[in-house]
């Protein structure tokens, strides 16, 4: 409903999965904002979900899973760990709030390069 039209809205669909980084991410946002206003949840949620896919596919991750509050991300084989324990997400939260610890979770490792590399098993 954001995007009146079903040609526009598919469009902006194909734009939103082939950007590849954050700064490309951004410039998408704003431009919605320029050209349809302010966004809905829904539409903050979509973007947010770009970001840790673009996040996730910088650090060379090529699976990204919640289950259970439990987060998985693989690398080939290898499991990322911290101090050897999978990430969890807290429980009892929101969806919203889910997708935001989720965000944390991947920028901490973002930070910390060199650590995730070395860390994973």
């Amino acid at each position: 409903e954001y995007i009146p039209s079903e040609r526009l809205r598919i469009a902006a669909y194909r734009q939103l999965s082939a950007l590849s980084r954050l700064a490309m991410l951004e410039d998408f946002r704003a431009e919605l904002i320029d050209r349809y206003g302010h966004l809905p949840p829904v539409t903050e949620n979509l973007l947010q979900l770009t970001k840790l896919r673009i996040m996730a596919a910088q650090m060379q991750y090529e699976y990204l899973a919640v289950v259970n509050n439990v987060v998985t991300l693989k690398r080939g084989i290898q499991v990322y760990r911290k101090n050897g324990m999978l990430p969890r997400l807290p429980h009892l939260i929101s969806a919203e709030e889910k997708l935001s610890a989720l965000t944390e979770i991947m920028e901490t490792i973002v930070a910390d390069a060199p650590l995730a590399q070395s860390n994973a098993d």
